[in-house]
């Protein structure tokens, strides 16, 4: 908050990551079991932040604020041994979630200018996988499942007024580029039963990005936003000997969602400009193969 006889400036800056390495895994051993193995590696990451900035002045008042926001986490899987049980699960699962309201005002008597930021990245890799198991022996289910279930929700708003010139403008930018795998590899001897492979992805972003200038002069209002999902989902069994007695599945799903709202307005006696610009892009990877 910034307040003055002259001149106001407000600002707020807000910065936070989370970067997780979530295992769960068996490498270079040997497990003979009857009963069942399984491994999970799960992670539930969460950002929740308000950021604000306040300016108020005689002559000019500057208001900004800034949420910089990015989880990088990775949940893996790694096997590498020998194993024998009547049932074998391996499961890695991430719900990161981002929430953020990013918002600025500035008021003074001749020009005031207040604008808004709210950058949000997700990049997380989330594996389960068997890789370079020199024998995997299991009389019932082999079950490999890797989801993602990450979500961003993003309010940035900037808004002035003066008497003479006022600029309002909120930036709202977002990005989630996830890996998600599931995945029997590198030279891996694998029997069982029934055998799944299943890679799902079900990312959301959800943008409110606003803008609005009052003068008596001239008031300029706008809002930016651009929301991306660029995720690669793979359920794959590569460069491995499988021998399945049951039924093998295989299977890799997306099902991203972006929603949108960005408002620019303004009003002024003179000269009032007001416009929004939303871009949205869903380009997943989405790939199932043996």
């Amino acid at each position: 908050v910034g307040v003055s006889k002259n001149i106001g400036f407000g600002a707020a800056v807000s910065y936070n990551a989370v970067n997780n390495t979530v295992s769960a895994h068996v490498d270079s051993s040997s497990i003979d079991t009857t009963g069942s193995l399984s491994l999970a590696a799960e992670s539930a990451s969460l950002i929740e932040t308000i950021t604000v900035g306040v300016a108020g002045g005689k002559s000019l008042g500057l208001s900004g604020s800034v949420s910089l926001n990015s989880i990088t986490n990775t949940a893996y899987i790694d096997n590498n041994a020998d194993i024998e049980a009547s049932d074998v699960s391996l499961s890695a699962s991430d719900t990161s979630t981002v929430k953020v309201i990013a918002g600025s005002v500035a008021v003074a008597s001749s020009a005031a200018i207040g604008a808004a930021v709210a950058i949000n990245d997700v990049d997380n890799t989330i594996t389960a996988r068997v890789e370079g198991a020199t024998n995997m022996a299991s009389d019932g289910a082999l079950t490999l499942a890797a989801t993602s279930d990450a979500a961003i929700s993003s309010i940035t708003v900037g808004g002035s007024g003066a008497s003479s010139f006022a600029l309002g403008g909120s930036v709202s930018l977002n990005e989630i580029a996830n890996t998600v795998e599931a995945t029997i590899t590198g030279a891996a001897t694998v029997n069982a039963g029934a055998v799944s492979l299943a890679a799902s992805d079900t990312s959301t972003i959800e943008a409110i990005a606003g803008g609005v200038a009052v003068s008596s002069s001239a008031s300029f209002g706008a809002a930016v936003a651009t929301n991306d999902i660029d995720n690669t989902i793979t359920a794959r069994v590569d460069s491995a000997t499988l021998a399945a007695d049951g039924v093998l599945s295989i299977a890799a799903t997306s099902e991203a969602t972006i929603s949108s709202i960005t408002v620019g307005g303004s009003g002024a006696g003179t000269l009032a400009l007001g416009g929004s610009v939303s871009l949205n892009d869903i380009a997943n990877t989405v790939e199932a193969s043996i």
